[in-house]
């Protein structure tokens, strides 16, 4: 299932939340440390952050990451 499907199933049952965050697993979570710290013990790296008005942020990687791999 794409992130998108994902947020909005999600976004249909839960009125309250305003931005979802995805990782490629599809683990969703309200908060990206959360979703950051399932990324970093997975081999699944990428999240989408995807708001209620159906803008999505580019997936990326962890910042913690992205230090590390320059």
């Amino acid at each position: 299932m794409k992130p998108e499907e994902i947020a909005k199933s999600i976004f249909a049952r839960n009125p309250e939340i305003k931005e979802l965050h995805i990782t490629a697993d599809g683990q969703a979570f309200r908060d990206l440390h959360a979703a950051e710290s399932h990324a970093q013990r997975s081999k699944y790296q990428k999240i989408a952050s995807i708001k209620r008005d159906g803008k999505a942020k580019e997936q990326t990687t962890p910042r913690k990451w992205q230090k590390l791999q320059k």
